[in-house]
């Protein structure tokens, strides 16, 4: 989870320095398609306790 911080800091950079609106898009999506990954695949191997949160994954795995 290290990674992460450092990761989105480059992201950021690289949309900072993105001259086209295009391009700064693709960057956001990807950005997004990599913390939705992350979400997914990480955080519910962290066997989560707190009730709030796991209500929302049983809202989001239900779909």
């Amino acid at each position: 989870m290290a990674a992460v911080p450092a990761m989105h800091r480059i992201m950021t950079e690289i949309a900072a320095t993105a001259l086209s609106a295009e391009k700064r898009l693709l960057t956001v999506g990807i950005f997004l398609m990599i913390a939705m990954m992350i979400s997914f695949v990480i955080l519910p191997r962290l066997k989560i306790n707190d009730p709030a949160r796991r209500k929302l994954y049983m809202a989001l795995y239900q779909k």
